[in-house]
């Protein structure tokens, strides 16, 4: 399996590329310095998007973090080739602060600073 920073840091450089994605937010366990990891910590990863439809029609874009052992069908969790689990979510900016406003996270990338408010719960 993937070093903790290596996945963040694949899905961060993509996203960086990829002028609909807002900004990248590692949320959960792997987002949180204080817990130990164990061989089934996946990633949680939310994908802040200016239009979520082309992520949440098509798994093309999933493809760019290597290749699927298993997806599952009715949402954006894959186990890669590798070992690498990923559960993303895919929200808009609004439904950002409408879901996530009490998760413990950590934004990795932040194209237009649009969740400046983050850093501050990433803390916890």
């Amino acid at each position: 399996m993937n070093a903790s920073e290596d996945m963040t840091k694949e899905v961060t450089d993509w996203a960086i590329k990829n002028e609909n994605v807002r900004a990248v937010i590692l949320t959960s366990t792997r987002a949180n310095p204080n817990v130990t990891l164990d061989a089934l910590s996946d990633y949680d990863i939310v994908l802040v998007v200016t239009d979520p439809h082309p992520f949440l029609t098509s798994d093309k874009w999933m493809k760019a973090f290597g290749v699927f052992m298993v997806k599952h069908p009715d949402h954006e969790m894959v186990i890669y080739s590798d070992g690498s689990r990923i559960d993303f979510a895919v929200k808009s900016v609004e439904e950002l602060l409408e879901d996530l406003a009490e998760e413990n996270l950590r934004t990795t990338y932040d194209k237009s600073n649009e969740a400046p408010h983050i850093h501050i719960l990433s803390d916890c």
